[in-house]
């Protein structure tokens, strides 16, 4: 057995190889104490061994005691120096390990890993630490939200969703500076502490700049998104003197600017807080709203400019709760949506108006369709399709009897994400109508491209048309462009008998408004039907 093969069957013996891997790995079962006990049991053992061993080769060497002596000094030399390089080594290899893994742990602890942004740790540790050093400077924080994720997330998928937040969060780390350090403290959630500032104007200035920076479109894989993002501030020590507070009053002040209008921001005040307070109380209240059958419909009649008759309705959404009261579609609807109620909610409009409108077919009015609004957040489902086709199938109504309502910023905001599914629900002989026209600033080349069957002109134009009936609206240009595309033209909110005169005029195909009726019961909607002689008038309706 040669020198090579005993030194290997000596490690293997007292698995000094795999200590030493152990050691220099780390792994999880990893014992410091008991691992340096059994390393210094080893150095003894091979201590002790070297002296036995070099004093019995030394005597064989040589009898001179004076040379022995010199020897023994130099071998003894020679020990201590390879113990202090051992040593050295070992405890360098240790406190580099400790050192490394201390900036893992410190990374991971306050660092973002998608977006290589501080983290939520890490803004609370800042944040704190400037209150506590220099309590009477004037800081702030801003609350990013970016607008419509989830409709991205949705529509992309999740992975499309996380390079979109990976790439904001580079675009907002070239907007950090010494006195303004950016976060991302979850989902798609960001927020800007600033440091100290002097002036409400500086703030101002400073928001304006994060909401312009999101003008440029972002590419994501295949796509390039338009994002906006809602912008909350708060103020210390005026609307907190601790952290949470003050990103509390930020995070109700986005909420109060994504309600108003998107990409804008929005300054916290005690006047918010309460609306806030209101708002999640609806919340509660809607998430019971369907099991306390709260819900129920009003149908409002649309008119057949050309017979005088009544030829369609429009389900409208009522909710009338205990503690609330009625409460206006325009502040539920939004709850529904971002809670995503809407989509058993939804479901209960569609079947039920289906079923109404079954009802009415069968008491000898065949022709009667109904409009349903529909969201896109109903539209995301993948199997919304199918959905539809059974509640049809169920209520025993016919695909060319239900019209779907699509309001067109909705439309123009989602399109890539729904046109497939439009264009499978009109291939099936279901309608679909493109709502409020004229608010969302749709181009015309935009307008033939997508799969409509009516386009229902907003109230706003049709307010614009004077009692005399002189021609100083836009509505006759959007019927004239309707009309030219094959679509069938709706005006809702229809008031006074000078607007029912010039829509006339210009050939608007259906009339809608309190000029002829309101939102009505079932039973209320199915008398004026059997009274409805085809005389295009008031006086008719309010009989």
């Amino acid at each position: 057995m040669n020198r090579r093969e005993k030194a290997k069957k000596f490690l293997n013996r007292f698995h000094i190889r795999d200590k030493l891997s152990r050691f220099f790995n780390c792994p999880g079962d990893f014992h410091p104490g008991k691992l340096a006990m059994e390393i210094s049991v080893l150095y003894i053992f091979a201590g002790t061994l070297w002296i036995l061993f070099s004093d019995r080769l030394l005597l064989k060497l040589t009898m001179d005691r004076q040379m022995s002596a010199a020897v023994s000094m130099i071998k003894g030399g020679g020990f201590v120096l390879a113990t202090a390089t051992v040593l050295y080594l070992l405890l360098r290899i240790s406190l580099l390990k400790i050192q490394s893994m201390n900036q893992e742990l410190k990374q991971m602890t306050f660092e973002d890993r998608l977006t290589s942004l501080p983290n939520r740790a890490a803004f609370y540790e800042t944040a704190k630490r400037h209150m506590d050093h220099c309590p009477d400077n004037k800081m702030a924080l801003m609350f990013i939200d970016i607008d419509n994720f989830k409709y991205i997330n949705d529509t992309l998928g999740h992975v499309s969703g996380d390079l979109l937040i990976s790439e904001i969060g580079k675009r907002l780390m070239g907007l950090s500076d010494e006195s303004r350090s950016i976060y991302r403290i979850g989902g798609d959630e960001f927020v800007v502490f600033v440091h100290q500032y002097e002036t409400l104007e500086e703030i101002e200035t400073y928001a304006k700049v994060l909401l312009h920076s999101f003008a440029i479109p972002f590419r994501v894989s295949d796509s390039v998104l338009n994002v906006t993002v809602s912008l909350g501030i708060a103020l210390y020590p005026l609307h907190g003197n601790d952290v949470d507070m003050l990103l509390k009053c930020a995070d109700i002040a986005m909420y109060k600017a994504k309600s108003t209008a998107r990409g804008r921001y929005t300054f916290y005040s005690q006047d918010i807080d309460m609306q806030i307070q209101e708002r999640m109380i609806m919340e509660n209240e809607l998430w019971k709203a369907l099991e306390r059958e709260e819900f129920s419909l009003c149908y409002q009649p649309q008119i057949d400019v050309t017979t005088g008759r009544i030829n369609s309705m429009e389900a409208l959404l009522r909710w009338n709760n205990e503690r609330l009261g009625l409460v206006s579609p325009l502040k539920f609807i939004s709850i529904a949506e971002e809670t995503n109620l809407i989509n058993p909610i939804g479901d209960w409009v569609l079947f039920n108006s289906c079923k109404f409108l079954k009802k009415v077919h069968d008491q000898g009015h065949p022709v009667i369709s109904v409009s349903v609004n529909v969201s896109i957040i109903q539209l995301m489902q993948q199997d919304f399709t199918e959905k539809v086709m059974k509640t049809l199938s169920e209520t025993g109504v016919e695909p060319g009897s239900l019209e779907l309502e699509i309001t067109e910023s909705v439309l123009i905001e989602s399109y890539d994400g729904i046109k497939d599914k439009l264009r499978e629900l009109k291939s099936k002989g279901i309608k679909i109508a493109l709502d409020d026209f004229g608010t969302g600033y749709s181009s015309l080349s935009y307008l033939t491209q997508i799969p409509i069957n009516t386009l229902k002109i907003d109230k706003i134009f049709i307010d614009t048309i004077t009692n005399n009936g002189e021609d100083t609206s836009l509505t006759n240009m959007i019927i004239m462009i309707g009309r030219r595309l094959g679509l069938s033209i709706i005006a809702e909110g229809v008031e006074t008998e000078g607007q029912l005169e010039y829509l006339k005029k210009y050939d608007c195909n259906k009339i809608q408004g309190y000029y002829f009726s309101k939102p009505l019961p079932q039973d209320e909607l199915l008398l004026l039907l059997e009274k409805n002689t085809g005389q295009l008038n008031a006086q008719e309706f309010r009989k």
